[in-house]
C-alpha cells in the first residue's frame, strides 16, 4: 500500500529518513526534553512554551531535534491533540515534515489519533500528505486504518475528507490535470485498503511509543 486515495501520487519518504539534528549541548538537550514533555501533555502556558522556544533558539538548537527518547515536539503535540502548542512550534520554525526513525511525520500521528485541528495546522504549514512511513502507509492510510470497515466513501470522516482534499490540492499544485478523476475513482480501492489495514498487525501504534 504505497499510495493512498490520491492515485498516482508522488510518494515522499519511502526511504529511511536522515538522522535528526542533535542538540548542541547537554543544557539544550534538557530544555528540548522539557519542551517535548510540554508538547506531550499540553500543560504549559503559551508564555512558557514561548520561553522554551526562545532559549532553544539562542542556543542554536533546532526544533527538529529529537529528545533522548527519539521524540519530536511536533509529533507528540499532534499525537495528543494539542493544536495550540503545535501551532506555536510551527510558527517558531519547526518543520511539519520532520520524520522519526520509523519515517512517520506529525501528520501520520494526527491522522491516526483523529486530531483534525492538528492535521489542518500541519497542512497549513505545508506538510506533505503523501509521505510514506516504514509501515508503507501515508497519513490517509492511517486515518482509514483507524476507521476500518466503518469507512463510507459517501460520508467520509472529517479527517479522511481533509486529507483527500489536501492530496487533491497538492496534486493540482504539481500540475496533475487528471488527479480529480483519480481521487474519485479510488474510493472503492480506499474502502478495501481500510478493511485490509484494520486487520494488519503492524501499525503506527508500534512506532515510537511514549506519546
Amino acid at each position: 500500500m504505497a499510495e493512498s486515495a490520491g492515485a498516482g501520487a508522488d510518494v515522499v519518504g519511502t526511504t529511511a529518513p536522515p538522522p535528526p539534528p542533535v542538540p548542541p549541548n547537554a543544557e539544550a538537550a534538557e530544555w528540548l526534553g522539557d519542551l517535548v514533555e510540554a508538547a506531550r501533555y499540553g500543560d504549559c502556558s503559551e508564555a512558557e512554551i514561548k520561553e522554551s522556544l526562545g532559549v532553544l533558539r539562542e542556543m542554536g538548537c533546532s526544533l527538529d531535534c529529537a529528545d533522548a527518547q527519539g521524540r519530536h515536539a511536533v509529533h507528540v503535540a499532534a499525537a495528543n491533540g494539542h493544536e495550540g502548542v503545535l501551532r506555536q512550534l510551527l510558527a517558531a520554525g519547526a518543520s511539519p515534515d520532520v520524520r522519526n526513525v520509523r519515517s512517520s511525520t506529525a501528520l501520520h500521528w494526527a491522522a491516526l489519533n483523529d486530531h483534525v485541528g492538528c492535521a489542518a495546522a500541519l497542512l497549513e504549514a505545508g506538510a506533505a500528505v503523501t509521505t510514506i512511513n516504514a509501515f508503507d502507509r501515508s497519513p490517509l492510510d492511517e486515518a482509514l486504518a483507524r476507521l476500518g470497515e466503518g469507512y463510507d466513501p459517501g460520508h467520509p470522516s472529517p479527517m479522511v475528507a481533509l486529507l483527500k482534499q489536501a492530496s487533491l490540492g497538492q496534486h493540482n499544485a504539481m500540475g496533475d490535470a487528471e488527479v480529480g478523476t483519480d481521487v474519485d475513482d479510488a474510493d472503492v480501492t480506499v474502502v478495501r485498503m481500510g478493511q485490509q489495514m484494520a486487520g494488519d498487525g503492524d501499525t503506527l501504534e508500534d512506532d515510537l511509543v511514549a506519546q
